[in-house]
Parts: C-alpha cells; sequence; structure tokens
C-alpha cells in the first residue's frame, strides 16, 4: 500500500528508529495520521546510548549487554489492559520491568517462544497482542503466523521492596523525562549519555 516507500527487509531498526520526510508523507497519506504523530511513534528524539543503535543511520550504539537486540521485551499484563498497544519504551533495552504491574518484562511469545517485533510482519496484517512470528518460514510468500495471545505470557512479579521497580523508576525519569536529578548527579549535572555510560559499568 506504501508503495515500497518503507523498507520492508529483515531490519526493522531504519523505520522504527526514524521516518524520513518521503516515508512519513507516504505513511500519513495512507493512514491519515498527521506525520508529527507517525514521528513521535518512531524513537528518533531518544538519546542513541538509550536506544542502542543510532535513530538515524541504525548503526550500534553500545556494547554488550546494552546493545539495542532487534526485538522488543513486553508487559503481557499491559496488553491484557489495553487491546495489545506496544509500548515504544519496551523497544529499548533500558526497560526490563513494568512499574504498573511491578513485574518484570517478558521477552518471547509463550506458545513459539520467538522474540517479539524482531522484524515486519510482511505479507500479512499484525494483530495487536498476538503473535507474529512465522510458524512455517519455508512458505515465505504466504507464511502462517503463531497469532499466540501474548498477554498469557508468564511474568516474573516483583516483591514489595524488591529494588529493581525504584531503579527502573529512576531509568524513566532519565530517558523519557530527562531528568538526571539523582544520587551523585543532584551535585554534579552530567549528560543522560554518560549516565548511561555509568550505569553499564555498574551493571
Amino acid at each position: 500500500a506504501l508503495g515500497g516507500v518503507v523498507p520492508a527487509g529483515p531490519n526493522p531498526d531504519r523505520w522504527i528508529g526514524h521516518l524520513n520526510q518521503e516515508q512519513a508523507t507516504a505513511i500519513s497519506l495512507a493512514s491519515g495520521i498527521d506525520p508529527s504523530s507517525l514521528r513521535a511513534m518512531t524513537l528518533e528524539d531518544y538519546p542513541s546510548a538509550a536506544v542502542g543503535f543510532d535513530p538515524i543511520s541504525a548503526n550500534p550504539a553500545a556494547s554488550y549487554p546494552w546493545r539495542h537486540i532487534r526485538a522488543s521485551r513486553f508487559c503481557p499484563r499491559c496488553l491484557a489492559d489495553n487491546g495489545g498497544r506496544w509500548k515504544l519504551s519496551w523497544r529499548m533495552v533500558w526497560f526490563f520491568a513494568c512499574l504498573e504491574h511491578c513485574c518484570l518484562l517478558a521477552h518471547e511469545c509463550p506458545k513459539c517462544g520467538a522474540a517479539q517485533r524482531a522484524r515486519p510482519a510482511v505479507n500479512s496484517v499484525p494483530q495487536p497482542g498476538r503473535c507474529s512470528e512465522s510458524v512455517n518460514p519455508t512458505r515465505s510468500s504466504n507464511p502462517q503466523r503463531c497469532c499466540a495471545e501474548l498477554s498469557t505470557a508468564p511474568v516474573l512479579s516483583l516483591e514489595k521492596g524488591s529494588p529493581i521497580p525504584p531503579l527502573q523508576a529512576s531509568i524513566n525519569d532519565l530517558i523519557i523525562n530527562e531528568q538526571r536529578a539523582f544520587g551523585i548527579y543532584k551535585q554534579f549535572p552530567t549528560p543522560i549519555e554518560q549516565i548511561l555510560v555509568d550505569l553499564r559499568v555498574l551493571g
């Protein structure tokens, strides 16, 4: 429908990270969503160190184990609550817990075990909240999808007093709200990229 403006190759990072003017215009005309809203659905406004790759070039911007993994974690409980809507923050390796449901994020389909959102779902209409991984990859022209309900994926609930939620909250504030006023950074203003480097070292 988009006339090949959005690449359909195995690596979705180019258009998850950033839409150029031609792509944003084409998608806007096809979907009725204005270009500024479409760009807000990408990772282009986040620091490369947080995304794990440069949103413009799609080149890696961080090293293992904090690099981008070309897949996405997710919270099954959020998907159950919101009708399958995927959160942009789940695309970044720095987000590993859901503060709303106090659990770690899931990382694979409960039925086929596949990583999620690792590639575009070509040749089929994606179904929100369901696994789009092909279960018969040899039939590339008309693949059969797993379609398992991702809201049923098991997750580890976090006990009261766990140090993980406050850590995730601090990272949320740092990346999403650009709030650096925690720990030693209250006294020493520091760029987000350097704080993430410090956290990688501690990790």
